[in-house]
């Protein structure tokens, strides 16, 4: 399968199923990805060593550069499933709604809070807006007691 050129990388080549090769060398050699959350690979550019998730390099080679404040998405939400067609770029809070509703949000996955209360025993209000700001309605309560607490005590020491 053809590639093409990866923008500012020249020697570089990527396909649309997400397949880089060097083309640097006596001869052109596929690179092997390293995984962590995403497919990622080192490419070299002026003495210096870069790495890049795979997503990225297909979405810079066959959709271009990204907008300003956009960032990758995959739309099936599988991480290394880096085909062109499974890319768009997106505000990072549609990648955040698009992790939620496939179920691959760390946040959303959990069932109980850090005291291990269940939400859905005791009621969770739908995701906030900071997701690391998730408590169960008890740990809220008791966190609300102690800020209105505090504000008493501070008010008081004042006088």
């Amino acid at each position: 399968m053809q590639g093409v050129d990866i923008p500012g990388f020249p020697g570089y080549q990527v396909t649309e199923t997400g397949q880089v090769t060097s083309l640097r060398g006596r001869s052109p050699r596929v690179l092997k990805p390293h995984f962590a959350t995403y497919a990622r690979v080192s490419l070299r550019r002026d003495g210096k060593t870069f790495t890049r998730t795979v997503h990225a390099l297909v979405a810079l080679a066959y959709i271009g550069p990204p907008p300003p404040g956009r960032e990758v998405r995959h739309l099936d939400g599988d991480p290394f499933n880096n085909r062109v067609d499974n890319l768009r770029y997106s505000t990072h809070q549609e990648n955040q709604l698009d992790q939620i509703r496939h179920g691959t949000h760390a946040e959303a996955r959990k069932t109980h809070c850090a005291q291990g209360h269940s939400y859905a025993e005791h009621g969770m209000p739908p995701m906030s807006c900071r997701p690391t700001a998730r408590r169960c309605r008890i740990c809220h309560r008791i966190w609300n007691a102690r800020c209105r607490a505090k504000k008493a005590a501070t008010a008081n020491h004042n006088d």
